[in-house]
């Protein structure tokens, strides 16, 4: 029987250690409740360690000195495993709900308290004793866990209190917390021999992990993903702006072939102050459907109120001259709406090839004045 336990001991430390690999919290690592759940984890793990151990070394004779101080520890870890597990649950919901500082003190006052009583209780004999390396409970043995089973129960209470903001998953998931503790305890009452709550609270570790913690880094990344996408995108045409042509700058290929675009919008302000702001909106997206439809989306940049650039390293030469001037006559048909300048060479020069195509453009838009009669200064 004894083996059986030892064996749980030890599958129970293997699947958390391997959860442990899996996880993707690297890098959420100072992040508060990753935190708390890394801290329960490293817990829980060396809690099942030092049972397993006091198990094994029961009745062997082997380091009979040992016993004690590894029973104590053994008792010792359930109070810091469920001020963890309990800071845990009350990171997340305060970040979603107020709870206030009562449950934080509720479990630091309930858990020293019951430290204190299992420490007070090993000393003088009364939780546990150990005779001829023979280890048997003793009559407070039955108090111990009641202190963290409260605070458990408690939290429960306050996660359904905001359920809605916290969501069913949650919830249950906080339950399973206290639920799976209480029927191991029950099931180590009517055993009476081993302690097997370390394993039960490996169990609730690893439910918190996949109903909860698995999410929240989930939930990080989607909203660091969506906050870079946001960072790199014009909110009105959806192209690139110009933060991600300075990236696509600074990670160019050196040697790479390289054909830019350089467009400025014409009679943008006029539309603005004659039509209003949402006309100019509506011929900016225009524009974009036209650049759109030769180039690469990844190619295009916004990079000011009515400038636009095209970067290429794909396109051959022969290929893009031959989108260049699909794009002029285009825009030719949309009533010049757009002054276009060019340039080609390599990587390295992409600044300058950017501003060699932009003073082409500014001699494509002087033709245009002067070929239209239209105001510069409109």
């Amino acid at each position: 029987m004894r083996g059986a336990f030892v064996a749980t001991d030890v599958t129970t430390v293997l699947y958390l250690m391997l959860m442990a690999l899996s996880m993707r919290l690297q890098k959420y690592r100072k992040v508060r409740a990753t935190m708390w759940f890394r801290l329960a984890m490293i817990l829980v793990i060396a809690a099942n360690i030092v049972d397993g151990v006091t198990i094994a070394l029961e009745d062997t004779g082997l380091l009979p000195g040992l016993l004690f101080p590894l029973n104590v520890l053994a008792f010792l870890f359930l109070d810091p495993i469920a001020y963890a597990m309990a800071a845990y649950v009350l990171t997340l919901t305060e970040e979603k709900a107020p709870v206030g500082r009562r449950p934080w003190a509720l479990a630091g006052i309930l858990l020293s308290v019951d430290a204190l009583f299992t420490l007070t209780g090993a000393l003088n004999g009364k939780l546990f004793t150990i005779v001829n390396g023979v280890f048997a409970y003793g009559p407070w043995s039955d108090f111990t866990g009641v202190a963290p089973a409260v605070l458990l129960a408690y939290l429960m209470g306050v996660a359904f209190k905001h359920r809605k903001a916290v969501g069913g998953n949650f919830v249950a998931s906080v339950s399973s917390v206290f639920v799976i503790p209480v029927l191991a305890a029950v099931a180590e009452y009517m055993t009476g021999e081993y302690i097997i709550m370390y394993p039960a609270l490996g169990v609730s570790v690893g439910v918190l992990f996949m109903g909860v913690q698995s999410g929240e880094v989930r939930e990080r990344e989607l909203r660091e993903a969506t906050i870079a996408t946001m960072l790199r995108t014009d909110t009105l045409t959806g192209l690139n702006n110009r933060f991600a042509m300075d990236e696509r700058v600074d990670a160019m290929a050196q040697d790479a072939p390289l054909h830019v675009l350089f467009c400025d919008l014409n009679g943008l302000k006029l539309a603005n102050d004659n039509e209003g702001h949402a006309a100019g909106d509506r011929m900016l997206v225009r524009f974009t459907e036209l650049l759109r439809g030769l180039f690469d989306a990844g190619d295009l940049y916004r990079v000011s109120g009515d400038e636009f650039v095209v970067l290429s390293e794909t396109e051959d030469a022969a290929g893009f001259e031959d989108k260049r001037m699909a794009l002029m006559n285009r825009v030719y048909q949309a009533d010049r709406m757009a002054a276009i300048g060019t340039a080609s060479g390599l990587g390295r020069d992409v600044i300058a090839l950017v501003k060699a195509a932009e003073k082409d453009m500014y001699k494509e838009k002087s033709r245009y004045y002067i070929e239209t009669g239209r105001d510069r200064r409109k």
